[in-house]
């Protein structure tokens, strides 16, 4: 019995050492797996600094993929360990009953085992002594016939004689020697049991206050792990916030370089086109100046304009002095100030609407400008082929047509929604033009020189249909009030 109790035991151990080595085992992996891709994706973003964002963005996309994945295994692990933990608690508890229960047992045993050597020794002493009283009494067989029968008055004194037929007889002096022997053995052994008992009891109380502080060490270990596996799980968020903040970070400075790039390409178109209008507005003053008999086909129009811009003076100067007025006078009367505010910002709102309909008109005449300048520029060319035409029939044979002019540049591509993708484009782009060893140009020079050498040289023009222009059409243009031929010619 206490073989086999034994060979569990052992078997319970050996399965505990076996589980515990299998979770360090796990834990190990877990812990080593994605450590070299880890470092290797440090080292290629290291050495890597100028290479693509699709790129980098594929490879933390897979890094972060990876993560996750990792992460996933890893918490599968801990509860596959934590159910292996809660299963070795358990064996270790059930293996340690066992052990008490055995101990418990053994003890008994020794004790039944004592009590029955101590029985068995004085079932020896007692058969011993029997098989002495039996050899005395056949002893005395042969001296009952010569006993006389009246034994009272025979004087029996065997002190005075011990032998009998020259026999010495022993009357019981070893007996109770043996009996007192016995009396304290049994004393002893019951003084013996006491002791052993309160040796139990004590053992007991021990085995108690033992159980109590392997609990206690225990819970103080499950509190560690614990403790333990909350560090970890924060070390585990603050590396992942880390790394997304160093990648908001590294996205916000592409950001920002991006944005000075797109500032600073903005600022020299609106420079470009700043110079374009100055240009042809001079143009077009110089146009006005060498044709004033086109130019005074619309005088009505012009002086509506200036009627309207004087109005509109006018009202502005009366604003600000109501303003003044409003701001030097008391608050009580505040409300017909206000009033009188709200009458003035309607008349002006008319005025305004009498302005954007004078502007419409304005428009309509300068379009009608325009297409008689092309007129008289294609009849002056139509003149011109016609005297060449004529002097090369008398001197030479007609030369071919001039060549077409170039097609108007494209429209601007749509703005991207993602700005991440036009970010990365917008990196593509960039990384594109610095590999390719192109010499530095002045962009803004260069610009210039092309708008004035197309205007110069003359810009074909889209065909206009004669339309009335409503004032959806001039408000979503955005544009200033003062629409000229100039700007007409730019936006063309």
């Amino acid at each position: 019995m206490f073989n086999t109790y034994k060979y569990q035991t052992v078997v319970c151990f050996c399965e505990i050492s076996y589980i515990t080595f299998y979770l360090e085992k796990q834990e190990y992996c877990c812990q080593h797996r994605f450590e070299p891709a880890a470092v290797a994706g440090g080292r290629s973003v290291a050495s890597t600094g100028c290479t693509c964002i699709s790129e980098e963005s594929d490879d933390e996309e897979r890094y972060s993929s990876s993560e996750d994945e990792g992460d996933i295994q890893i918490d599968i692990l801990e509860k596959q360990r934590n159910e292996a933990n809660q299963k070795l608690s358990e064996l270790e508890e059930v293996s340690n009953q066992l052990l008490k229960e055995i101990n418990v047992l053994e003890m008994q045993f020794q004790i039944e085992r004592s009590c029955r050597e101590s029985a068995e020794a004085l079932a020896v002493k007692v058969t011993k002594e029997n098989k002495v009283l039996k050899r005395r009494s056949q002893m005395m067989m042969p001296l009952i016939a010569e006993l006389p029968e009246n034994m009272d008055a025979v004087p029996f004194d065997l002190q005075a004689d011990p032998t009998v037929n020259a026999d010495v007889v022993d009357f019981g002096e070893d007996a109770s020697g043996d009996e007192s022997l016995l009396l304290e053995s049994q004393a002893k052994i019951t003084e013996l049991q006491a002791s052993v008992d309160g040796l139990l009891a004590e053992k007991l109380q021990l085995e108690q206050q033992v159980e109590g502080l392997s609990k206690e060490q225990e819970q103080l270990r499950q509190q560690l792990a614990l403790e333990v596996e909350e560090k970890e799980a924060l070390m585990r968020k603050m590396n992942k916030q880390h790394k997304t903040m160093n990648k908001i970070k590294r996205v916000s400075q592409l950001v920002t370089e991006e944005f000075t790039e797109l500032s600073q390409k903005l600022q020299l178109e609106e420079d470009l086109r700043q110079h374009a209008e100055v240009f042809a507005h001079q143009m077009l003053v110089q146009q006005n100046g060498t044709h004033p008999e086109i130019t005074m086909q619309s005088p009505e129009t012009v002086a509506q304009l200036q009627q309207a811009l004087e109005q509109i003076s006018s009202v502005s100067a009366a604003l600000s002095d109501i303003q003044h007025y409003c701001l030097q006078q008391s608050p009580v009367r505040e409300c017909s100030v206000l009033l009188e505010l709200q009458s003035l910002k309607e008349q002006l709102e008319k005025s305004e609407g009498e302005r954007t309909a004078i502007e419409t008109q304005l428009c309509v005449a300068n379009s009608t400008v325009t297409q008689l300048q092309e007129e008289v520029k294609e009849l002056q060319e139509t003149l011109t082929r016609e005297r060449a035409t004529n002097e090369a029939e008398e001197s030479v044979p007609a030369a071919p047509p001039p060549p077409p002019p170039p097609p108007p540049p494209p429209p601007p591509p749509a703005n991207t929604v993602n700005s991440l993708d036009f970010v990365r484009s917008r990196r593509k782009d960039a990384q594109r033009n610095t590999s390719k060893s192109v010499p530095p140009v002045d962009l803004k020079s260069k610009a210039v020189d092309e708008m004035i050498a197309r205007i110069k040289n003359g810009i074909i023009l889209r065909p206009v249909k004669q339309i009335q222009v409503d004032e959806r059409t001039v408000t979503a243009c955005g544009r200033t009030p003062a629409v000229t031929a100039g700007n007409l010619l730019f936006w063309s």
